[in-house]
């Protein structure tokens, strides 16, 4: 059994901690318990993302994922939850999202090889490159949007100044 206590917040989706579980304070219903015991699978450690958290986070036999985009597009403070960094405020942290580097990585490697293709192949520009660069480009891009939604939580999390954070019950 997971004794760890539950913190509804203004921002994300969820977060795993080792003696806490942070949870978006409008989630309810079936979304709210299929994202509590997702993150209720984490192990309570003090350690690092594991190898088990990779499994958990991508093994899922019922994907909410479509009902999570569709929650974080009326709550735009929870679109930092898509992204690798997020800020609690509850922890007064900053927190790392691993496996959001594994569609990042995919779709970065992907955006790269179809634009150097696009450059070797219609203006005759070296491939090796036109990868690069584009790569780098992306990285940019992905790390000023990353910031972006950062700025855009804090300061819908800034709105609630009389927001409360509490231990409740799953």
């Amino acid at each position: 059994m997971d004794n760890r206590k539950i913190i509804p917040v203004p921002y994300g989706l969820a977060s795993a901690y080792a003696d806490f579980i942070e949870i978006h304070y409008l989630l309810y219903g079936d979304l709210r318990t299929k994202i509590l015991n997702h993150e209720r699978r984490h192990k309570a450690t003090d350690k690092h993302y594991t190898t088990n958290d990779l499994k958990n986070d991508f093994a899922s036999k019922n994907s909410y994922f479509k009902e999570s985009l569709k929650f974080a597009v009326f709550h735009p403070e929870c679109w930092v939850g898509f992204f690798p960094l997020m800020y609690s405020y509850f922890a007064k942290q900053m927190t790392w999202n691993t496996s959001a580097m594994i569609p990042f990585t995919y779709f970065g490697l992907l955006f790269s090889v179809v634009v150097a293709g696009f450059f070797k192949f219609i203006l005759k520009l070296g491939f090796f490159l036109m990868f690069f660069k584009a790569l780098v480009w992306y990285t940019v891009m992905f790390i000023m949007l990353n910031i972006i939604l950062l700025i855009i939580t804090h300061l819908e999390v800034m709105k609630q100044k009389d927001f409360v954070y509490k231990e409740v019950s799953a």
